[in-house]
């Protein structure tokens, strides 16, 4: 079942899901060549929203976010999480009618992560949501992180290879293609990205 839901981004990525000097590598350029650093970052950027994020093709979180998921409704056990993969839920509240806002006590669900696929947020056993009225719009919240580790620490995933080179697909087009043109993205960058992308969608994460 497929739960609507609106997905505000609280914290951005502050580390890029690829390394400078692998974009560098990529493109044939010095490491020392520091004169169009500025330049690569914000394509880096810009291939890592293409790819990932709320808007992103694939629906998934590249590099380490913070998400306020709200919700009409309480979620069914075992409802799964956008923006995977799933490192963590800091809380579950909700807003009452009288617009008093109570964190949901801890110990009644289970947080499940996945390296692949999308995490899941699981009722305890004899365990229920609270009875509440809620308020009238987006009463439940769920704050999460998501994201693939560049370094795969505490055990958080890398980014796959795959989606790497999606990115890197895309940052050498933009950058040896600066100017303005009727199609800035050509139909073979399309099907490059779209083939390395395949196993890497919302459709392919369950």
């Amino acid at each position: 079942m497929i739960q609507p839901y609106r997905l505000s981004l609280v914290t951005p990525p502050t580390v890029e899901p690829l390394l400078l000097s692998e974009v560098k590598k990529q493109r044939r350029i010095e490491q020392d060549d520091h004169d169009e650093d500025d330049l690569l970052w914000g394509l880096m950027r810009a291939a890592r929203e293409h790819i990932g994020g709320k808007r992103g093709l694939t629906g998934f979180a590249l590099a380490t976010s913070v998400y306020d998921l709200f919700m009409d409704y309480w979620p069914l056990s075992g409802s799964t999480l956008p923006m995977p993969p799933l490192q963590s839920v800091a809380w579950v509240k909700y807003t009452d009618s009288d617009g008093v806002v109570t964190t949901v006590d801890s110990t009644i669900y289970t947080v499940k992560t996945y390296a692949d696929s999308l995490g899941r947020l699981v009722l305890n056993y004899g365990e229920s949501w609270p009875s509440v009225t809620f308020a009238t719009a987006d009463p439940v919240n769920i704050r999460f992180t998501a994201g693939f580790d560049p370094a795969g620490n505490d055990g958080i995933p890398q980014i796959p290879e795959c989606l790497k080179q999606a990115m890197h697909l895309l940052i050498g087009h933009w950058y040896e293609n600066r100017e303005d043109t009727a199609d800035p993205v050509p139909k073979y960058i399309d099907r490059g990205v779209d083939s390395l992308i395949a196993n890497w969608t919302a459709e392919h994460v369950f």
